[in-house]
């Protein structure tokens, strides 16, 4: 859904507005919608990483437990993080921080605007990148070293089997 948002609503009015320079004819209600678009796309898109990845992670280290209750959890989990990705893209509205980015083509949050706007910029910066690239990371790493510990079990299971059967020989 977050692609579609993008596909639909940005890129074509970034490609125009970067062929054409007429970026002025949006004028500042479509260009906050147009910002509004990124941002819920934007911040769904990288937060929807920590969903997958919590996702994998419960199914790997809770094997039986979680798959009964997995549907209840990552629904609860998609809900809030579409009331997070909108509560994020309502806020600049608000403050007024969307505008053009003339080095990106395209209406987005400015933190040039004011104060509010640059705090605003920072935080949903270190939301999206702890929820959408730190979180993922450390859990992913947690899942290749169960892998691994798994994999040592099997390992040294195979083994003792295999000396099990030389000395029933």
């Amino acid at each position: 859904a977050a692609d579609l948002i993008s596909v639909i609503c940005i890129f074509p009015v970034f490609i125009i507005t970067r062929i054409s320079g007429l970026w002025s004819f949006l004028g500042s209600t479509w260009c906050s919608l147009l910002g509004f678009a990124h941002v819920i796309s934007t911040s769904f898109r990288y937060t929807s990483m920590f969903l997958l990845a919590f996702d994998r992670l419960n199914m790997v280290f809770f094997p039986f437990a979680y798959p009964s209750r997995g549907n209840k959890v990552m629904i609860t989990l998609t809900t809030a993080v579409w009331v997070l990705s909108l509560l994020l893209a309502t806020i600049p509205v608000g403050i007024r921080c969307y505008g053009f980015q003339v080095h990106n083509g395209f209406c987005t949050t400015s933190s040039t605007c004011s104060n509010a706007c640059r705090i605003y910029r920072h935080v949903l910066d270190s939301v999206l990148y702890i929820s959408g690239a730190i979180v993922p990371f450390v859990f992913y790493s947690l899942m290749f070293l169960k892998s691994r510990q798994m994999n040592n079990r099997i390992a040294a299971i195979g083994s003792d089997s295999l000396v099990n059967e030389s000395n029933k020989r």
